[in-house]
């Protein structure tokens, strides 16, 4: 059964223009959220009001829904008014410590290598899975920490992360065997510290929008100091306490990112997914509350209530629509690759110098050259990258595909000035890589879903960081030697770089094709606003 009705249309015209509001609000959904879709929701909503329901009802319940689409972020007008400075530089400094942490850790991790093969007298592929797990996990557990940075904001995660990486640093002395050591060490330790890791590189691109190369490249430059001070520092407490001994000190170490973390201070204006839940049905509640009559006459349900609290919406929190990017899967897959082979150089190059006959000095030495190049060229490309002309996305191949290459020829160093010159060559391939990776990201993908595609890229790296070393230890232990590791590794970060070079027009096309569905709805094609107001006034017969 049909009646007709005239729908309400200056109600229709009203929510058209709070929807709008809200939508431009919320539109870090990006393309997802498209003007077709828009206007979808603005004929159901129209149809909601002349079914019954009032104007204050359609309205709150949308601009509830913009609010759940939008909780991935801040919103755009934070971006916007970022302060370039201030605060910002403090929490710069911030990401820039975390940096020294975890990347001197990890970087310097080849010279416990050693200790640890004649500790537990085990094969180097399952020695190697200690350093692989934490890479892995650190990296791989970017899409948690982003959910959790979403829900309860940078500074309790950060927290909470070098508190975990600390405890589980001193307690993996204890392991009687290397797979307690896996677990301790690389899993715990590695959760650790990429819930410190993430939160603090995602403040700084926070805080700046002019300035964020910049600012990117002084935060992450930190992995370079922290590699290059680590290496030898950890060399001598070996030296002088044993691999137990340093790895307390070093956990103690780690405890000092908890004032670190302090910094990360939330952006101002900024809401949290809980407090945007909050402030939502909070304005809901006083809405419904100043309502004097509604035509269905139901009351809101302590059921529904107490469901709608409980259930958690993960789509909510992150945007997983990215999965469906080809310009993010491209850029995936290539720092999957890269990942594949980053680590392999700083786990083998200290035992692989003492096979050459240099000493475990020279080892440390060529991880600390790598280090302060990193470090220097950092700042620079940082810098290099706010030039107008700049290219970030073709430095990155050029960069990547050359440290590939002199990769491939390690084993065939065989003297301390040519692989000292590989360390530079190298140490600056891996710094624009890791310096360009949020920039590239917030260029091709937007910054309003800066988290949740660096949560998403960082997975993809922890995926391949696991299985790196591990490979190149079993292709060690299979040959007697370290050409198949740098093989391996040299082949995978060149041909990263290589799978780069056509993403730009990937995106161009990309964007193309979203543009083209702007006026799509229902199977309908607008080449207009008349078209779609013309639709909304003509939808006449409603259900009863």
């Amino acid at each position: 059964m049909y009646k007709q009705t005239k729908p309400d249309v200056d109600s229709a015209e009203i929510i058209r223009e709070r929807i709008e509001k809200q939508s431009h609000a919320y539109s870090n959904r990006g393309s997802e959220l498209t003007t077709s879709e828009n206007c979808d929701d603005i004929l159901r909503t129209a149809s909601d009001v002349t079914k019954g329901g009032t104007l204050e009802k359609a309205v709150v319940d949308k601009s509830s829904s913009y609010q759940n689409a939008g909780a991935t972020e801040l919103e755009p007008s934070f971006y916007d008014n970022a302060p370039d400075g201030g605060w910002g530089w403090a929490v710069t400094f911030a990401a820039f410590m975390v940096g020294v942490i975890l990347d001197g850790i990890s970087f310097s991790f080849g010279i416990f290598y050693r200790e640890l093969l004649q500790y537990f007298e085990e094969s180097k592929s399952l020695t190697s899975w200690i350093i692989s797990v934490l890479n892995g996990t650190y990296l791989g557990i970017g899409p948690i920490a982003s959910i959790l940075v979403t829900v309860y904001g940078c500074r309790p995660v950060a927290i909470f992360g070098a508190t975990l990486a600390s405890v589980s640093f001193f307690m993996c002395t204890f392991s009687p065997n290397v797979r307690i050591m896996i677990l301790v060490y690389g899993l715990l330790g590695g959760a650790g510290l990429g819930l410190l890791y993430l939160p603090a590189i995602v403040s700084v691109g926070h805080y700046f929008k002019r300035k964020r190369a910049l600012a990117t490249g002084i935060a992450v430059c930190g992995s370079g100091i922290g590699g290059f001070v680590f290496a030898p520092l950890s060399e001598f407490l070996i030296e002088k306490y044993t691999w137990k001994g340093a790895m307390m000190i070093i956990s103690a170490i780690v405890l000092n990112g908890i004032p670190i973390a302090a910094l990360l201070r939330s952006l101002e204006g900024s809401l949290t997914y809980s407090e945007r839940k909050r402030k939502v049905e909070s304005a809901d509640r006083a809405l419904k509350g100043n309502r004097l009559d509604d035509v269905s006459g139901d009351k809101p349900s302590n059921e529904n209530s107490a469901k709608k609290c409980c259930n958690f919406d993960f789509s909510s929190t992150f945007d997983f629509e990215l999965l469906k990017s080809p310009t993010f899967i491209v850029y995936g897959m290539s720092s999957f690759l890269c990942m594949l082979g980053f680590f392999i150089p700083f786990t083998y190059i200290p035992d692989l110098v003492n096979d050459m006959g240099m000493t475990s000095k020279q080892g440390a030495m060529i991880i600390s050259i790598i280090g302060i190049t990193n470090t220097v060229v950092r700042v620079f490309v940082g810098w290099l990258a706010d030039r107008p002309w700049a290219d970030a996305l073709l430095i990155n191949s050029v960069a990547l595909l050359i440290g590939g290459a002199a990769t491939m020829f390690v084993p065939m160093y065989d003297v301390f000035g040519v692989m000292a010159t590989y360390a530079v060559v190298f140490g600056i391939s891996i710094a624009v890589f890791v310096s360009y990776r949020s920039i590239i990201m917030a260029e091709l993908l937007g910054i309003e879903k800066l988290t949740s595609s660096f949560g998403l890229v960082t997975m993809c790296q922890g995926l391949s960081a696991f299985i790196g070393a591990p490979i190149a230890g079993a292709l060690s232990d299979e040959a007697g030697d370290y050409k198949g590791a740098f093989y391996l590794a040299g082949i995978t970060i060149a041909f990263s770089g290589v799978i780069c070079f056509p993403l730009r027009a990937i995106n161009r096309w990309e964007k193309r094709r979203e543009e083209a569905r702007c006026y799509k709805m229902n199977g309908d094609v607008f080449s207009s606003d008349n078209e779609i107001h013309m639709t909304l006034t003509s939808r006449e017969t409603l259900p009863v």
